[in-house]
């Protein structure tokens, strides 16, 4: 992933709240859930799951427009407080 495009992930009960931009999300326009690394407060990358259906999910029409994965979709999810 980019440096300048990470998602931080806090605790929230025993959830978590995301925010920030995740680059090369391939075929999230077409999913219901994902599984995605965010980064929490110790700089560490945690493994979450997320319903793209939530308030606060936003999957953009920008990406990643690489010829060999044109099929699959690769666009940018920006969340927040999900």
């Amino acid at each position: 992933e980019p440096p300048q495009a990470r998602v931080k992930v806090t605790p929230a009960g025993h959830m978590g709240l995301l925010n920030g931009r995740k680059a090369w999300c391939s075929g999230a326009s077409v999913l219901s859930h994902a599984l995605l690394t965010a980064w929490d407060s110790n700089d560490q990358q945690q493994l979450v799951a997320v319903a793209l259906d939530q308030p606060g999910v936003r999957i953009t029409d920008q990406g990643w427009h690489a010829v060999g994965m044109g099929a699959t979709g690769s666009v940018e999810v920006v969340f927040e407080d999900a």
